[in-house]
């Protein structure tokens, strides 16, 4: 084996024992093989840092693939350093691993690795396990050494030489082929440049090279360091033979039949010892009984050469794989054509499952390339996947995960629904992807146009195929419905996609509007009231307008079922429904709501409150009123008569009030005014005040509001017409008028007379308070005499003496008071009277007592000492009714008991 520059490089072997070593001697070299050795060992650890560089194979060996190759200066010269690595270290032998593909870079270079010996006293069979092993290695490649030789087209010696020329012409081929710099390459690359494949296709070798030096070439330059620099060649090198193989694909090594796109088919072992195609072979022998090869004279018989099929199966699915492997790591165009080569090799025979997934993987990586032909490769992926899809659950994650880059939404037309359902659930996850909602429209339009040619057909065909189609046409549209409305369930387009269908094809569907969300059902009315809109929309998501625009009988009743099923979720928001969804010149819509809550009332025997303001509201728009039988069953709630409109609450006051139902007409009329002030009305307000009053005058809101509105008068104008009913309720609220309308007020006599007395005393009161004791004692004079017509005399005194200590000047408060006095007096004097009997009347019955007692005490005395005197001070009595009394012990013994 060659130690040293012997043989004009180095050769560095790993695993040979230490005595083998020591006997080895190399030509022309030292006699000291440690010297020789040391300095091998030297130059490698100087040149080759294996933590330092990319490893292609690093799993596999511990010295990169990528150095198998590079330069170490002998002198003033630069000559290859082979590096053969692990593989003949004494290692196993792994047999298609990476480790073979050491063997194979380093023959990407060299026609031949020579074995040299000594002569010495260690035969060449010391040495031919390993070069046993390396021919193995190339042959299992597919590679003989021989032809190796062929393909690079150079000796071992032309290679050796080669690699140390700096010749100028050589520098001169290497730009005209890349049109570089001229110190873009060293040595080595130069050298690549003029192997015959290169020289057949600059293209290859100019994208190759670019790519292998990457981001290192700035200004045409390589900046990198001499031994990477020669690293990059070497991958781009191999990379260049790999390639070349699999374009080239036609030059196998001992095979002499001409390679097509037919390796599939028998190829046939003829009588004179050749292999032909069988196709070939049959049209020649047909036409001339000689052998193509020789010439000779041959028999008709031919058998199959199954070892050649089979070696070009092999071979195939070997270049398959490697071009697999390479498109990854080469430039756009140059892994277009090998991959399309491979799927060429792939498709050449009947796809089995294997073949399938095979192909699935190239096409993966075509429609991953940057290029022109990925629209083709897509198409192809998705129809092959289509075939299968649920044994390619792989492909279609990918494909969903490239949706946008690949640009597979312009491929969708071209599927069938039931393999765009396939993908549309694989998108929706979970993770929902975000090319779900692309292909959830492309089925939802899918069924919006199968819909549409069903109903053509149905409208265009007799009545009785006609019924047949429109069953059909129900199937398509329950179809479409249970899509969208699955997918509405969660936030996004298909709440209005849901809304849509119900509003075009409710008539067609089997629907229960109660399970269906609030969303789902205030969407639909929306599509029904703005019908533009609603066709607009419906194209944008199923690319047909779904016939919204036309005017059908089931489209003008259907919202109010809608409303009439929103109206029971949301019953606070009911006229806002209405007006939202109805408009107030479609008197149409609003009978048909009308009628169906007048048949729910009749059916129920009530009225819901969700639906009474909307009921009230149509019954007075269009009915013009309650229907007497209607109006007891109404419940009249506050928060719902607060939603009428004023007008419409004003009407039922009155028609409760006519009813006899006063109290209920007043309050919701003072809603009304209340309503009305709020928006500023004020005349308005007032006017619904008066009558709210007028219909209870125990309702306090509509008095209070009765007393503001005539304050206001009394401020604004100076004067009032209904100054006695001011008065009235302001002191019954217990108020006062206001000093600074005190004096608006005219306090006319008939005005005063019909007050309260208590209201005008009041007044009275206010009025001497005020310095006007004059007119105080004028309205208490008039407020006593309304006390005497009353039959309330103490009143009317008491009124008049208030009025004679304001104003003893009024003659009528000192009429009043003298009459008053006069008949103070006659009453004192028949009261005395009365008192003067009752005091004789007593006195009569004084004298009867003491008779009486007298007439007892001598009793007392005549029994002569025999009385017993009882005393009951120690009892408990009880004070009240008792059945009996207490016992009473005598001093004889015996017992004394009262019974009541």
């Amino acid at each position: 084996m060659t130690l040293g520059v012997a043989g004009n490089s180095w050769l560095w072997v790993f695993g040979l024992s230490g005595e083998l070593l020591e006997s080895f001697v190399p030509r022309g070299a030292s006699s000291t093989p440690r010297g020789t050795l040391a300095e091998a060992f030297e130059a490698l650890q100087q040149r080759v840092r294996a933590a330092g560089v990319t490893c292609r194979f690093v799993e596999a060996s511990f010295w990169s693939a990528d150095h198998a190759v590079c330069q170490l200066g002998v002198g003033d010269q630069l000559v290859p350093f082979i590096l053969l690595g692990d593989a003949l270290g004494g290692k196993p032998f792994y047999t298609g691993s990476t480790l073979n593909r050491h063997l194979w870079d380093v023959a990407t270079l060299m026609d031949e690795v020579e074995f040299a010996y000594d002569g010495g006293p260690f035969d060449a069979a010391r040495f031919a396990m390993y070069e046993r092993r390396y021919q193995e290695c190339l042959r299992k490649d597919g590679l003989s050494t021989k032809k190796i030789g062929e393909y690079v087209g150079l000796s071992s010696e032309d290679v050796t030489a080669r690699l140390n020329q700096h010749q100028e012409s050589d520098e001169l081929k290497a730009k005209r082929l890349l049109r570089d710099p001229d110190d873009l390459l060293c040595p080595i690359g130069k050298t690549l440049m003029e192997h015959p494949f290169v020289a057949e296709d600059r293209r290859i070798l100019r994208l190759l090279i670019r790519y292998a030096l990457g981001t290192l070439q700035r200004g045409g330059k390589c900046k990198c360091s001499q031994t990477l620099q020669q690293s990059c060649l070497l991958v781009m090198a191999v990379v260049l033979h790999d390639a070349a193989r699999i374009f080239r694909w036609g030059d196998l090594s001992g095979l002499s039949v001409l390679v097509r796109s037919s390796l599939h088919e028998n190829h046939l072992w003829s009588a004179d010892g050749y292999t032909y195609e069988k196709k070939a072979i049959e049209e020649a022998l047909r036409s001339k009984r000689c052998s193509p090869m020789t010439n000779q004279a041959m028999g008709i018989q031919v058998l199959p050469n199954h070892d050649k099929k089979s070696a070009i199966v092999t071979y195939m699915e070997t270049t398959v794989e490697k071009a697999m492997e390479l498109a990854k790591s080469v430039p756009a165009d140059i892994a277009e054509e090998l991959l399309s080569k491979a799927e060429g090799f792939v498709q050449s025979k009947p796809l089995d499952s294997v073949a399938r997934e095979t192909l699935l993987r190239l096409l993966l990586l075509r429609a991953a390339l940057p290029s022109a032909s990925r629209r083709g490769a897509v198409r192809q992926l998705l129809s092959l996947v289509a075939e299968d899809p649920e044994k390619s659950a792989e492909t279609v994650a990918e494909v969903l995960a490239n949706f946008e880059s690949w640009d597979v939404a312009s491929h969708l037309g071209e599927l069938k629904v039931d393999f765009l359902a396939f993908l549309q659930a694989s998108a929706r996850g979970p993770p929902v992807l975000p090319c779900a909602e692309m292909l959830e429209r492309e089925l939802a339009s899918r069924l919006a146009q199968a819909l549409e040619r069903e109903r053509g057909l149905a409208d265009a065909k007799p009545k009785q195929k006609g019924q047949q189609l429109a069953s059909q046409v129900e199937a398509i549209a329950g179809g479409l419905w249970e899509f969208v409305l699955r997918l509405s369930k969660e936030p996004g387009i298909w709440v209005d996609g849901a809304a849509l269908v119900l509003a075009a094809l409710h008539a067609k569907l089997k629907i229960q509007l109660s399970s269906l969300s609030a969303e789902v059902l205030s969407k639909a009315l929306y599509f029904l009231k703005n019908r533009e809109d609603a066709c607009a929309r419906a194209l944008e998501l199923f690319r047909s307008d779904l016939r919204l625009g036309r005017e059908t009988e089931g489209l003008k009743t259907f919202p109010a079922e809608l409303l009439m099923q929103l109206f029971k979720r949301r019953p606070e928001d009911g006229l806002t429904l209405l007006s939202s969804f109805v408009a107030d010149s479609d008197h149409e819509a609003q009978d048909h709501l009308l009628d169906i809550l007048l048949q729910d009332v009749s059916e129920k025997g009530s009225v819901e409150c969700a639906a009474e303001p909307v009921l009230l509201k149509l019954l007075y728009d269009r009915g013009g009123g309650v229907p007497d039988e209607l109006l007891p069953k109404l419940s009249l709630e506050p928060s719902y008569i607060q939603q009428l409109a004023r007008e419409t609450s004003v009407a039922l006051a009155k028609q409760l009030h006519k009813a006899g139902r006063q109290a209920e007409g007043s309050r919701i009329a003072v809603s009304a005014a209340k309503a009305f002030e709020s928006l500023g009305s004020t005349e308005k307000s007032e006017s619904v005040f008066s009558l709210a009053y007028d219909m209870d005058h125990n309702n306090a809101e509509a008095a209070r509001g009765m007393l503001n509105m005539l304050l206001g008068h009394l401020e604004k104008k100076g004067q009032t017409e209904q100054e006695c009913l001011l008065l009235t309720l302001l002191f019954d609220d217990r108020r006062t008028v206001p000093e600074h309308l005190l004096g608006s007020l005219a306090l006319e006599p008939h005005e005063i007379r019909q007050l309260p007395p208590g209201a005008s005393l009041s007044l009275a009161e206010q009025l001497s308070a005020s310095k006007r004791p004059q007119e105080g004692a004028r309205v208490a004079v008039l407020a006593a005499e309304v006390f005497e017509a009353a039959g309330l005399q103490e009143e009317a005194d008491s009124a008049y003496a208030r009025a004679h200590g304001m104003d003893r000047f009024n003659v009528d408060a000192s009429n009043g008071l003298l009459s008053a006095t006069s008949r103070s007096c006659k009453g004192l004097a028949v009261l005395v009277k009365e008192q003067q009997a009752t005091i004789d009347q007593l006195k009569k019955c004084t004298e009867g007592l003491v008779k009486e007692l007298e007439g007892l005490r001598k009793h007392v005395q005549a029994r002569d000492g025999r009385g017993i005197i009882w005393d009951l001070s120690g009892e408990d009595l009880v004070e009240g009714f008792c059945k009996e009394s207490p016992k009473i012990n005598l001093e004889s013994g015996s017992e004394s008991k009262h019974v009541q």
